[in-house]
C-alpha cells in the first residue's frame, strides 16, 4: 500500500508491483528494474517490460515516483 502524501490517497500493489516498488530505488535503470522483475518471477523481458512501463508511468504520474 502507497500514500500520497500530497492529497493522502491510497494506492494498493499487488506482489509483482510491489516488487518493481523495490527495485526503483534511484540507483537501477529501469533494464535493470526489469530484469530484477524478470529473475524474481521467472518471465521474459517481453513479457515483463510493457507492465514495468506502464506502473512506473502510472507513479510517475501521480507523483509517487520521481527522477532522482
Amino acid at each position: 500500500m502507497l500514500l500520497s502524501l500530497d492529497d493522502g490517497s491510497y494506492f494498493s500493489l499487488n506482489e509483482v508491483g510491489a516488487h518493481v516498488w523495490g527495485l526503483c530505488d534511484g540507483s537501477r535503470t529501469l533494464a535493470q528494474v526489469v530484469d530484477g522483475v524478470c529473475t524474481e518471477f521467472d518471465a521474459t523481458p517481453e513479457e515483463v517490460t510493457p507492465d514495468v512501463l506502464a506502473l512506473v508511468e502510472d507513479l510517475s504520474s501521480e507523483k509517487l515516483l520521481v527522477e532522482g
